[in-house]
This record gives C-alpha cells, sequence and structure tokens, in this order.
C-alpha cells in the first residue's frame, strides 16, 4: 500500500491511531487460536502486574470488546466527558504515561500505577466503551504469553513495516492505538 501527503517527507512514519487495534485484536484472536491464550481467564492470568486490582474479574474477552465495566474511560464518565482534558481523570493519567500528554504535575506515574488504579464502574458487558487502555492491556497480554512486544510481531520481510515501535511510551514500551508504518 502507498500512500503520500504533501506534508509529509520520503522517510516520515504515518501514525496508524485506532486504527492499528486490528492488530491487537487480530494477534490476540491468533493466540487463542493456538490455544495460547483463554479469552476467557481473567487477564491477571496473564498479566501478574494487574493482580490484585479491579482487573481481576475482567476476562481477555471483556477487554477485547471493550466491555470492562472499568472506571478512566477515554470518553469518560457522566455528567462531565473530560477524560481528555482533565488531569485528575484516569485516561488523562494514563495518556499521561505512555507520553501522549506531558504532566502538569510533575512526575508522570507508570501505566501500572494507572492500571492498577483503576476502579470498577459497572458490571463487565453492562456497557460498550470504545477505550484505548483496552488495547494497552491486549498488548501487555501479548506480551506476556508470546515475551515479544507487539511491534516486533507484525514486522515484514519485504520491509512494508519498517519501525517495530507503534508508539514509544517513554519507558520503550509499545502501544498499538498509535502504530508507525514507513512512508516510501
Amino acid at each position: 500500500v502507498y500512500e503520500r501527503y504533501k506534508t509529509m517527507r520520503h522517510f516520515d512514519k504515518h501514525n496508524w491511531f485506532s486504527a492499528s487495534k486490528t492488530v491487537a485484536g487480530t494477534l490476540t484472536a491468533l493466540l487463542a487460536h493456538e490455544g495460547k491464550i483463554d479469552i476467557t481467564k481473567p487477564v491477571p492470568h496473564y498479566v501478574t502486574e494487574l493482580a490484585g486490582s479491579a482487573w481481576d474479574d475482567v476476562s481477555v474477552e471483556a477487554v477485547l470488546d471493550m466491555a470492562t465495566g472499568l472506571d478512566s474511560t477515554e470518553h469518560d464518565e457522566q455528567p462531565v466527558d473530560d477524560g481528555r482534558t482533565n488531569p485528575q481523570r484516569g485516561w488523562f493519567k494514563w495518556a499521561v504515561s505512555i507520553g501522549l500528554f506531558q504532566s502538569p504535575d510533575g512526575p508522570a506515574p507508570t501505566p501500572w500505577e494507572v492500571l492498577r488504579g483503576m476502579k470498577r464502574m459497572k458490571p463487565p458487558y453492562t456497557a460498550y466503551e470504545y477505550n484505548s487502555i483496552n488495547t494497552h492491556v491486549l498488548e501487555r497480554v501479548i506480551n506476556a504469553v508470546t515475551g515479544k512486544d507487539i511491534g516486533n510481531m507484525i514486522l515484514v520481510p519485504d520491509g512494508t513495516m519498517r519501525h517495530g515501535a507503534f508508539a514509544p511510551d517513554g519507558r520503550r514500551a509499545v502501544v498499538t492505538h498509535g502504530a508507525t508504518a514507513h512512508i516510501w
């Protein structure tokens, strides 16, 4: 696939953002098909760093379906929909933790701190709520099962994916809400 924009140079990277969520979902489906992931298991079965948190009763399937019932959604809790602008909201804190936003309050929390601090708002599958945090958690599941960063799992021999880092979070972690493809 060739894509070109007037403002991009031949060596610039194109950011996929949310379109790359399909990569995490597809890799999870492939690993489930291979028997390496059981999507009915709770997330901490694979990502032990989240054990003892609100993630304990969230299945991998609920994460895939964006139906976790946890707070910190991308379009956050009502009555004020300010998850992307309010530094006190969980989604904003997560965005700071992966380097999307600057921290207005000193050092950024780690993604683990943000994820472990999330709270149950409703039972899983009560609502379907679009949330990049869910894809971030899927990436951690994939990493735990394969021992590989997701960006390194999709490199192809002909070089169409030149850069394994989707959106580095400042701590060298890879996040699929921001995949980067090489522009020729």
